[in-house]
């Protein structure tokens, strides 16, 4: 298996993770239902993409920073390292959220998410940019990063594995916008369908996936020391 096959088969999973996360998706449903969709939703989705982008290019600059062959250790015995420690903190993410949560039961969406009504386009890029900063969001972009560091990719090859990351990481955001655009009223009920199912189940989803991904990149880890 060549280094760019390698990193996508572990970057792929975690693209998938950030792209079932729930609150970017919830807030993407909120606007398209909302009387803002036509002056919210492409800045939020512009602000979505700028923000996943400098997060993932800014993470994967600065993996290149751990010591490489030749530096007293093996080639990727540090990304190994940190690859454990990013999952043991991606599972504690998800323990954390399972915590705070229980004994919630609510059909009703999050009452913050009706804010959404009273957003202006420069407020929406902004939501779209501050949404990457989340711990979830930042500790699964780094552990992408850590593959594509433990990969030994040449700069082409990086640039092809971060293109498939953001666009399947994006794609839950982008599809919806979108979508609704090109055909509002056929999307309206499915959109409002796809609200009602992710405020019901999006915890469990949520916290099922983190620890799903918290203990591949753990194992992964393991692989490299």
């Amino acid at each position: 298996m060549n280094g760019a096959a390698e990193a996508l088969v572990h970057v792929v999973p975690i693209a998938i993770a950030v792209a079932a996360s729930s609150v970017p998706i919830l807030v993407t449903l909120t606007i398209l239902l909302s009387p803002n969709a036509d002056r919210l939703s492409v800045p939020f989705l512009a602000g979505w993409l700028i923000g996943m982008t400098a997060l993932v290019i800014g993470c994967t600059t600065l993996a290149e920073a751990l010591p490489r062959e030749g530096s007293g250790r093996k080639p990727n015995e540090a990304v190994g390292i940190a690859e454990i420690v990013v999952g043991v903190l991606i599972i504690a993410v998800a323990a954390i959220g399972r915590l705070r949560k229980r004994g919630v039961v609510s059909d009703e969406p999050p009452r913050w998410l009706a804010s959404m009504n009273r957003l202006g386009p420069w407020e929406g890029f902004a939501l779209g940019l501050v949404l990457n900063l989340r711990p979830k969001s930042l500790l699964l972009v780094v552990a992408a990063a850590l593959s594509v560091r433990g990969a030994e990719l040449s700069a082409g090859q990086t640039a092809v594995v971060l293109v498939v990351f953001i666009v399947i990481g994006a794609s839950t955001v982008a599809v919806p916008i979108i979508a609704a655009r090109v055909s509002p009223a056929r999307t309206a009920p499915k959109l409002t369908a796809m609200r009602e199912w992710m405020t019901r189940h999006s915890r469990t989803v949520t916290g099922l996936i983190l620890l799903v991904i918290g203990v591949f990149v753990i194992v992964t880890g393991i692989g490299r020391l």
